[in-house]
């Protein structure tokens, strides 16, 4: 009996060291034949040239789809080069759905290491907008009510792979390391953000005629001058929903922010922006929405030195580097790569006082482009300082300030970097 025993043992043992060599040796099975009909489908779907160097289903930790040397070409229309070029992209798979149904079911999707290029053209289209839109134009002509029900979803990027792949259980997507530059061809400028992580987690939307996906998650970006990129720190919570409306322009809506966010010349406690924007093929972005920010500081220019300059005065508000905002908040309008704004208020403007504007404009390029005409009503401290610049001002000045606080117009033009800034005194009277 107990040999019988200890002959079980032994062969249980064995059982169970021939399954480990089994799955050790099974750990990567390769699928190569499977990728032309990979790139033909991703190709078709992004409507974009897609190509894939392996193709492999990992067990080690748990099964997973593993597409290696991922590379999406730009559509020709914006250039020759690549969208994406993607070192490693791995989807989580669902072992029961594989082993009972053989079907693959992706949980959670991961990218490793991702180049992303994102161009602007002269008519102030963004590569981005044109994203699968071929495979939709295709999907209308030839597959009738179904192609009315198409939705841009980010599960739907995946789900091309092989006939057998489910999204319906995708709930997360994870980007490590990205590097993203932008190219404006109308500017010829460009610039470059690296070591960008992107986390988030995803469920269906459908809303009307809107049709695509909730994504929340954080955006964090650690990117370094001397690291050869531009200089972008920041780390921002977000709850959008991106989708396309009617089948057509690509939308992307809700909040980002609040958030600290730092480039070379601007910093940022704490950001937050609302809105709806929408890409038309063929067309500008546009979109409207809130747009709040404190604790803002902008280097490159010196506010109240300009100030102290128009009104002849050695010293007016807070004199040194830089202009200190304690909050701002603003409505906004995109409109042909211009933002318009409209009710601005800004709290404590470089130690002036507070500051209102009707309207104004300001458009991003190689740097930060600014065009306002608004009110400050200068604190008790400025408005002395003001009627202290010349007899004639302090006289007028006592007579029109209210509670010791004095508003005066100021107009902000130009660019950041090196801005014209105009105290017109004179509209005062």
């Amino acid at each position: 009996m107990r040999t019988l025993r200890r002959w079980l043992i032994r062969a249980f043992l064995l059982v169970v060291l021939l399954i480990v060599l089994a799955a050790a040796a099974a750990t990567i099975v390769p699928l190569t034949p499977l990728k032309p009909a990979v790139e033909s489908r991703l190709s078709d779907y992004l409507g974009r040239k897609v190509t894939v160097s392996t193709i492999k289903l990992r067990f080690a930790s748990g099964p997973a789809l593993a597409l290696g040397g991922m590379q999406i070409a730009e559509d020709p229309g914006f250039g020759d080069g690549r969208f994406l070029d993607a070192n490693q992209v791995t989807a989580n798979i669902d072992p029961v759905a594989l082993l009972r149904h053989r079907r693959i079911s992706i949980r959670s999707m991961k990218i490793d290491d991702p180049q992303l290029q994102f161009v602007k053209n002269t008519d102030g289209e963004w590569s981005w907008g044109t994203l699968g839109a071929k495979s939709q134009n295709q999907q209308q002509a030839g597959d009738g009510d179904r192609a009315a029900r198409f939705s841009f979803n980010a599960g739907d990027l995946i789900s091309v792979v092989m006939p057998a792949v489910s999204t319906a259980g995708l709930r997360h997507i994870q980007i490590e390391h990205a590097s993203v530059t932008l190219t404006d061809k109308s500017t010829g400028q460009s610039a470059t953000y690296k070591n960008i992580t992107l986390i988030s987690d995803l469920s269906p939307h459908h809303s009307g005629s809107e049709g695509g996906s909730h994504a929340t998650g954080t955006l964090v970006a650690q990117s370094e001058e001397d690291a050869g990129g531009d200089l972008l720190k920041t780390e921002l919570p977000f709850d959008l929903t991106i989708g396309r409306r009617n089948g057509s322009a690509l939308f992307v809506k809700g909040s980002v922010g609040p958030g600290r966010l730092e480039t070379s010349n601007i910093r940022i406690g704490q950001f937050s922006i609302n809105g709806d924007v929408q890409a038309h093929k063929g067309a500008s972005l546009e979109g409207s929405g809130q747009l709040s920010a404190t604790d803002l500081f902008i280097s490159t220019i010196n506010l109240c030195q300009n100030v102290a300059q128009a009104l002849k005065t050695n010293q007016i508000g807070d004199m040194s580097p830089g202009t200190q905002i304690a909050s701002l908040d603003t409505n906004f309008q995109l409109d042909k790569g211009l933002v318009r704004t409209t009710g601005v208020r800004i709290q404590q403007l470089d130690g002036l006082g507070d500051a209102t504007a009707s309207q104004g404009t300001f458009k991003i390029e190689a740097s930060l482009i600014v065009d306002y005409s608004g009110t400050v009503t200068l604190s008790p401290d400025s408005t002395a300082r003001f009627k202290s610049a010349s007899p004639m001002l302090g006289i007028f000045a006592t007579i029109l300030e209210v509670n010791n606080r004095l508003s005066i117009p100021l107009i902000v033009r130009g660019d950041v970097r090196s801005p014209q800034i105009t105290v017109d005194v004179s509209r005062i009277f």
